[in-house]
């Protein structure tokens, strides 16, 4: 059963019903006003040769000679091999007969009248006309029709097929577009030149939609950043007046527990705000300041470096592979890829290894690519597009809000974008792969 959600395909089924029962209407009518033709030829016919058999027995009957009248008859059906004729006279005499001999499927038209005369009295007149020929006509016309049907539908429903997609391309032009438009690059618009007056209005619309769109992101980040940057301050004096308050000794051990748990979550506040603020840069459209790295690999290690000690503690190997220099800003870059790094050891089976690979992208040798890979992330395909949102937590993830505030992998995405590059993330057979690439230069 075609889908009848997609425009393209209900216009091709339309255009083949209606050109089949266009068709199909128009041979019934020739073949309809052929037969009606072929039956009125038959019937003038008989009344033709029944008018002039009728003529020759009136005259055979003035000089009452049979043979005058048989001979006109012979020289009647001399070049008429559909024809026959029998006459008959009142008293059953067989004034005249002149049978064909038909071939066994024939198909024979009849005609009779009754003449009378002085000589014989009321003569009865027979005329057999063989229209075999003209069955066979209508039938090979009949196939010839069905024919030109099946082969007309066909060249319409290719020809409507071909003609739908042309005039849907400007739709498909329209979806490419907005394909292409993301949070990040609000500021795109739809190109409405190329599109037919009937989709321009909805063209404009949407693109009135995306510019409120862009207004209300804008003004969110601003928001974002604003109260940022208002909590930073507020914050550090609270994490420095606790830090005192510790520092002083004066405090009993309930006191001290309480001081202390209060400054980890101020020192966890502090975090998410820089993150904000960094995220928020980048959103700006802030570029990386980026400087010539030889060899990114050697940078990948000091983060595996850093990271060996958690990565025995979670009983998971750490493996740098790869090399290759590009234009990078090492401090974010340094950060990428701590995140992948954390977020790997955390969701990676036990005894597995954690791959990090550093080489240049398959497809585009002018980019490079960064890859985190290991085994053991339970991540359902239905969150794979999100998992670099802010604040996302996949739904079988088991850590504790505390562990992480869900900034880690947007972070990421920050870097990538800060380097003119984009993320990837990908699930297949227990294994998780999840990097950046960007360009080289």
């Amino acid at each position: 059963m075609p889908d009848f959600r997609s425009l393209s395909k209900r216009l091709l089924v339309w255009q083949i019903i209606l050109s089949v029962t266009t068709l199909t209407a128009l041979c019934s009518v020739v073949y309809i006003f052929l037969a009606v033709s072929l039956e009125n030829k038959q019937e003038n016919v008989l009344q033709q040769n029944m008018a002039v058999v009728q003529h020759l027995v009136m005259e055979a009957n003035k000089h009452k000679s049979t043979d005058e009248l048989v001979h006109k008859l012979d020289d009647l059906l001399f070049s008429n091999d559909e024809l026959s004729v029998s006459l008959r006279a009142a008293q059953g005499t067989q004034l005249y007969e002149k049978e064909r001999v038909y071939q066994q499927n024939a198909v024979l038209k009849r005609g009779q009248s009754f003449i009378t005369t002085e000589s014989w009295g009321s003569v009865e007149v027979n005329l057999q006309l063989d229209i075999k020929a003209d069955r066979e006509l209508k039938e090979k016309f009949a196939w010839l029709l069905i024919a030109v049907a099946v082969i007309g539908s066909t060249l319409v429903a290719s020809l409507g097929y071909w003609i739908s997609r042309a005039g849907l391309k400007p739709l498909r032009l329209l979806t490419q577009q907005t394909q292409r438009i993301s949070a990040s690059d609000l500021d795109a618009r739809l190109d409405s030149s190329v599109q037919p007056l009937e989709i321009q209005g909805l063209v404009a619309q949407f693109n009135a939609l995306l510019t409120r769109l862009q207004q209300s992101y804008v003004q969110m980040e601003d928001f974002n950043a604003n109260v940022a940057h208002e909590l930073k301050n507020p914050i550090a004096t609270l994490i420095a007046s606790h830090e005192l308050a510790l520092r002083s000794g004066t405090r009993d051990d309930a006191q001290t527990e309480y001081l202390a748990s209060n400054l980890e979550e101020l020192q966890r506040i502090s975090a998410i705000v820089n993150d904000m603020l960094f995220m928020s840069r980048a959103d700006s459209g802030s570029l990386a300041r980026t400087v010539w790295v030889e060899n990114l690999a050697v940078l990948a290690q000091s983060v595996v470096d850093y990271y060996e000690a958690s990565a025995a503690e979670a009983d998971v190997t750490l493996l740098v592979q790869g090399d290759g220099g590009a234009h990078v800003d090492t401090g974010l870059f340094k950060r990428a890829l701590s995140n992948l790094v954390s977020n790997a050891i955390r969701h990676a089976d036990k005894h597995s290894t954690i791959l990090i690979k550093v080489d240049k992208h398959a497809e585009l040798p002018t980019w490079m690519r960064v890859r985190v890979t290991n085994v053991g992330s339970d991540v359902s395909e239905a969150d794979l597009p999100k998992i670099f949102e802010r604040f996302f937590r996949a739904t079988t993830t088991m850590d504790s809000p505390r562990d992480h505030h869900g900034l880690g992998l947007a972070i990421v995405s920050a870097v990538a974008k800060m380097h003119a590059g984009k993320t990837f993330v990908s699930h297949q057979n227990g294994v998780f792969e999840i990097g950046f690439e960007f360009p080289i230069g």
